[in-house]
């Protein structure tokens, strides 16, 4: 047995929709989830000397991140037993060899804008080098999140699509926006080991960190009107209430990074 677990708002208890069920339906569950995240920059520096061994350097400038993220949960539903599957009311039976397939898709984009201010030490004898860095930029987040469901009656003589699928229903449904103050502090260690002249073997560690961010796991409302959903025996009942809704969740996200290289330089 394969099944979707919600809230259901018309009797305000834990239920689910089923996928699968022995004797009763075939199918199958799919989930689907990626995350995409790239940024560039563009800095001044002055660098100078605090030591024989030791240079340091400041720098000042702008930075852009974007996160892209997307979430998407698939079913497909074929019926073994008739008048038990309905499309769009319960006078609707789907059997053999109709089918069904519905999908929820949550998709975020976060796009930081800011200034970038930091610093960086490096300490270099002979063959061994050590250089830690420290940076914060400030600025601007743009984030937004675009929700995305359909269910599809399957039949030899074509298909029929309607809004609406188990977690993505018209009540959530559509693209919203927003703009909200964006910190991206990060930092950094690299130890460097020159074996032989002209080549440098790095081994480094950084951690990035973003105060607010949309994810799509987290604009999820898992109570559901049954109502909406096109395959559910209630759909059309109205009593319910506006379920799921559209809440803006802020998260912090988190980068921790590992870089092993090979240099060389002349």
């Amino acid at each position: 047995m394969i099944a979707r677990p919600v809230l259901n708002a018309l009797v305000g208890q834990l239920r689910s929709f089923l996928t699968t069920s022995p004797g009763t339906f075939a199918g199958s569950t799919t989930v689907e989830a990626k995350s995409e995240m790239w940024g560039a920059e563009a800095n001044a520096r002055y660098e100078f000397d605090l030591a024989p061994s030791v240079r340091a350097n400041v720098l000042g400038g702008v930075r852009f991140l974007r996160l892209r993220e997307r979430l998407a949960i698939s079913d497909q539903i074929t019926p073994l037993q008739d008048n038990i599957l309905t499309f769009l009311g319960p006078a609707n039976f789907v059997n053999s060899p109709n089918s069904i397939q519905d999908q929820d898709v949550f998709e975020t984009t976060n796009s930081f804008y800011g200034i970038n201010l930091g610093s960086q030490v490096r300490w270099q004898n002979q063959w061994v080098s050590l250089t830690a860095f420290g940076k914060v930029a400030l600025g601007s987040t743009d984030e937004k999140l675009r929700i995305q469901g359909t269910t599809t009656l399957v039949t030899p003589a074509g298909n029929q699509v309607a809004p609406g699928g188990v977690l993505a229903l018209p009540s959530n449904i559509g693209n919203y926006s927003r703009s909200v103050f964006g910190v991206v502090p990060e930092a950094g260690l690299t130890l460097g080991i020159e074996p032989i002249q002209h080549v440098r073997a790095t081994l480094g560690y950084s951690f990035l960190y973003w105060n607010n961010v949309l994810r799509p796991g987290n604009q999820i409302d898992r109570i559901v009107n049954p109502g909406q959903v096109p395959t559910d025996v209630n759909f059309g009942v109205n009593n319910a209430g506006p379920h799921p809704i559209v809440d803006l969740s802020d998260r912090s996200f988190r980068v921790h990074t590992l870089n092993i290289g090979l240099e060389l330089y002349y």
